[in-house]
């Protein structure tokens, strides 16, 4: 297996688990639109198109935040 191959398993993994739960928490809660933000989204296709896919399956709409990396810092700034 190339190194290559793993890591994009590795990230279709965590895209998976990520879209799941993002998922099942919106159905609990009656959310139609899911918003997801932060650094590992950053310029990575492969996961945008997971969760796009995962939220599609679940007829729920994606959005992602443009400069989403800077997300957590705002998180940091209002404590």
């Amino acid at each position: 297996m190339k190194k290559e191959d793993f890591i994009n398993s590795i990230i279709c993994m965590i895209g998976e688990n990520i879209g799941t739960i993002a998922n099942l928490m919106a159905v609990n809660n009656n959310i139609s639109s899911i918003v997801f933000c932060g650094g590992f989204l950053r310029e990575n296709k492969i996961i945008t198109k997971i969760l796009s896919l995962i939220c599609r399956v679940n007829k729920n709409k994606t959005i992602f935040l443009k400069n989403s990396e800077f997300c957590a810092a705002l998180g940091a700034l209002c404590l």
